[in-house]
């Protein structure tokens, strides 16, 4: 049960990355694909559509891969694989 947990929930920063980078894409394109099936109507259309599937995709997937980025830093940090700070009990002079 624990190795399925694992493999399930392990490395989880690096996913979100991942998932972050797909959503994207996807996003992209579903912006191409409103954008052809309406350029009948007017070029223009279809250019703000791709360009708002350039946005929404950019605004939607940007915070979910920053999370991801956090979750991999503070696993980092909590497994001692970010360098460790020197442990000083002295403190500075002010």
């Amino acid at each position: 049960m624990n190795g399925f947990v694992n493999a399930l929930f392990g490395n989880v920063g690096h996913r979100l990355k991942v998932m972050a980078v797909v959503f994207f894409v996807l996003e992209i394109l579903g912006g191409l694909i409103i954008g052809f099936a309406m350029i009948d109507n007017d070029a223009l259309y279809f250019l703000v559509a791709v360009l708002s599937g350039i946005a929404v995709a950019a605004f939607t997937s940007y915070p979910l891969y920053a999370f991801g980025q956090l979750v991999e830093d503070v696993h980092a940090i909590r497994t001692g694989g970010a360098g460790k700070a020197p442990v000083s009990d002295e403190l500075p002079d002010l």
